[in-house]
């Protein structure tokens, strides 16, 4: 009897193990810019040196905008956990963060046009670093 449980929960166990590693599909692990993408493989050398250099001009022109979004998140965060929260604030950073990552949108909607023609790039999502929308905020 108690090889019967035993082997059950064994079963039990790894099938549980097993339907977690599938349930993420095929392409969903380590996503994101680089070699590891289809689109980039496919592209000449000098294709793949021109996103390189237009994703790196991205990211160092927006890292201020990046970053202020970053800290009105936090300060955000901070006032909805508080018990007695400012609401007029509360709606004066959220709306603050929208156009902030309005600002974000299109400066990478800016340099999504600016890569190679019959990439697909620049065209819905991609190039996100983790899986998120066109730039990587």
């Amino acid at each position: 009897m108690r090889k019967v449980v035993a082997i059950t929960l064994a079963l039990g166990l790894s099938a549980s193990v097993a339907a977690t590693a599938w349930a993420g599909g095929w392409g969903m692990r380590g996503g994101g810019y680089g070699a590891g993408c289809g689109y980039y493989q496919n592209l000449t050398p000098e294709q793949q040196a021109q996103v390189d250099k237009a994703r790196a001009q991205f990211l160092q022109e927006t890292l201020a905008l990046r970053q202020k979004i970053a800290s009105k998140n936090a300060e955000l965060r901070t006032l909805t956990a508080q018990p007695t929260a400012d609401q007029s604030r509360i709606k004066a950073l959220s709306d603050e963060m929208v156009d902030l990552r309005t600002q974000l949108a299109k400066k990478g909607n800016e340099y999504a046009m600016q890569m190679p023609a019959g990439t697909g790039m620049g065209q819905g999502r991609g190039m996100g670093m983790g899986g998120g929308p066109r730039w990587g905020y």
